[in-house]
């Protein structure tokens, strides 16, 4: 639901991100944010998180897009950083 320009969206992470911010979020952004600016935003809470994230795949409802464009109320972001093992 949309309040006052605010909009949540859920957050699923993988992997070693997994480890830094658990499985699931659920953030409050202002409405028309990017994919860029929530990656911000996740850096700010957890710093620790950075190299991971700018080195990750975004997808948005299950659909790969890159870091401009625009997310909206009630959309899920994943972000899979790379990973390794066979």
């Amino acid at each position: 639901m949309v309040i006052n320009n605010i909009m949540n969206i859920k957050v699923k992470t993988f992997a070693a991100l997994r480890d830094i911010f658990g499985r699931e979020l659920s953030l409050e952004v202002e409405n028309d944010c990017c994919i860029n600016q929530i990656t911000e935003k996740l850096i700010e809470l957890k710093p620790e998180s950075s190299d991971l994230i700018s080195s990750s795949r975004l997808a948005i409802n299950e659909e790969f897009l890159s870091g401009k464009d625009i997310v909206g109320d009630g959309d899920e972001l994943l972000i899979l950083p790379p990973s390794s093992g066979g």
